[in-house]
């Protein structure tokens, strides 16, 4: 589908249109505030049908074997319209001519199309035919297996997005947040702290998806625990992190799996990307990291993380 306010607003990168087509947009369309999008104004003449149709091919993703287009037969339209036939038939003359015009194009054209008397066998008919088309699909897209580590990423995305959706306010928090990232000073970990449900999820989500597209030249890591069963694991944690820390220096050695090692690997790698580039830290809920030792995992971090991190916590009684 396209998104015809991005174009007319040239917030699209990457397909630039001529001054002409950017003039034609811009006359043919107006804003509607009560609908919440660009309305075509009638009566466009040729030329400027023909430039919205450049345009638009410019920028559709339409797939000419993804369409399907069924016709239902008049006797069955009047039976279903009973005594309101109005509802159901095009009243105007040029109405009924535009119609039958659309019909003689799609077919012209050599698009699937389908007629259809009976209700029931359109029903089948439809999922008989995208189930076909799906099938069709599966079977031609190549087997491509996904890198446990982009896996991992997409699901602490998904947990991101998920809390960020409702999110409003907490300007201030934010800002503060960001002046803590940019500032080179001391000390280099900062510690969120509030009550079960206050909200802090949402504050780091919002957080990390401010400073991701902010700094895009930072090397920045994000955890939240809860995004999936073992996302509560340190080890795995430490691991996504070194092999993360691994592939932007340029390291092919292998990351370990022992936490032991893992623990000692870590700061060694924060500490070399870092030179290299800005590094900030978010791990969100911290404290419900797998350990008995909510001390020992606190005076693990403050060790580990030397240049810059943002933590989460429930308040530690």
């Amino acid at each position: 589908m396209v998104d015809l306010r991005k174009i007319i607003e040239e917030k699209l990168e990457g397909k630039a249109l001529s001054n002409e087509q950017k003039n034609c947009l811009a006359s043919c369309y107006r804003w509607n505030g009560d609908k919440g999008k660009y309305l075509l104004r009638e009566n466009l003449a040729t030329e400027e049908k023909q430039v919205i149709h450049s345009v638009f091919e410019k920028y559709s993703i339409y797939q000419r074997d993804r369409s399907f287009f069924f016709f239902r037969c008049e006797s069955l339209t009047r039976k279903i319209a009973g005594a309101n036939i109005n509802d159901f038939f095009e009243v105007k003359q040029e109405d009924q001519e535009k119609l039958a015009a659309l019909k003689k194009e799609i077919v012209d054209s050599g698009l699937p199309y389908f007629a259809y008397d009976d209700l029931d066998a359109f029903g089948q008919l439809v999922l008989d035919i995208l189930w076909k088309r799906i099938e069709s699909e599966v079977e031609q897209a190549p087997a491509v297996q996904k890198d446990w580590l982009r896996e991992e990423a997409e699901l602490h995305e998904l947990f991101a997005a998920d809390r960020t959706r409702r999110f409003v306010g907490r300007r201030d928090l934010l800002d503060r947040m960001h002046d803590f990232g940019i500032k080179d000073h001391d000390p280099s970990l900062l510690l969120i702290t509030g009550e079960p449900g206050c909200g802090k999820s949402a504050l780091m989500a919002r957080y990390t998806e401010e400073i991701l597209h902010q700094h895009p030249d930072w090397l920045i890591l994000s955890h939240f625990v809860g995004a999936f069963p073992s996302s509560t694991n340190l080890r795995r944690m430490l691991r996504r992190f070194c092999t993360q820390l691994n592939r932007w220096i340029g390291t092919t050695e292998d990351t370990p799996e022992d936490i032991k090692d893992l623990l000692k690997l870590f700061p060694e790698l924060f500490n070399k990307a870092g030179r290299q580039r800005k590094l900030l830290i978010i791990i969100d809920a911290v404290n419900q990291l797998e350990s008995s030792d909510f001390a020992h995992r606190m005076h693990w971090a403050a060790k580990c993380f030397a240049k810059r991190a943002l933590c989460s916590q429930h308040p530690c009684r």
